[in-house]
């Protein structure tokens, strides 16, 4: 009797955990296509490097990807025009040194984009994965650490702008 009272939970236990799938992850592979001057983005990138949560709806992430986008294009319009005016049509054609083949500009916007949107998502998004723990007192240093890494993105998107600009010397400080 003894030995099928530990038997039996242990036997009820594996059933459970055998049947147990983890949910596998969404690699959303849309693409935000740009104004043609700048590259085009891709969402499973920024998902990818910036770990982005993809519980959330794709049209989600693309409108904040969209916005990120806007923001750093708007920040660039008077650059983008004096590098149109000079003839160069797109970001890849205006001159600039290159590493593993990609012009450091292109990298530069990119990095502006993403860290801009990652900034973005982190602030619109702080308690998305802290509801479960609001009981315990912890989703609050939870949403503060994701403020405190949106401030760290935000940072590293004004100083992407800037290196585009030729303002490589230029600190930033959030207030």
């Amino acid at each position: 009797m003894c030995r099928d009272f530990v038997e039996y939970p242990l036997a009820v236990f594996m059933r459970c955990c055998m049947s147990f799938q983890a949910r596998q992850p969404t690699t959303y592979t849309s693409t935000l296509e740009n104004d043609g001057f700048f590259p085009d983005l891709e969402l499973a990138y920024w998902q990818k490097t910036f770990r982005i949560d993809d519980r959330l709806p794709e049209e989600t992430l693309l409108d904040l990807l969209l916005q990120a986008c806007l923001s750093v294009n708007t920040d660039l319009q008077t650059w983008q025009c004096r590098q149109v005016n000079q003839g160069y049509l797109s970001l890849e054609a205006v001159p600039s040194n290159q590493i593993g083949g990609k012009s450091h500009l292109v990298t530069w916007y990119q990095s502006a984009v993403y860290n801009r949107a990652t900034a973005d998502y982190l602030v619109q998004f702080a308690d998305y994965a802290t509801t479960e723990v609001k009981e315990t007192g912890k989703a609050e240093n939870r949403v503060e650490a994701k403020q405190q890494h949106a401030t760290t993105h935000y940072r590293n998107a004004i100083a992407a702008i800037e290196r585009i600009k030729g303002r490589s010397d230029t600190y930033v400080r959030l207030v």
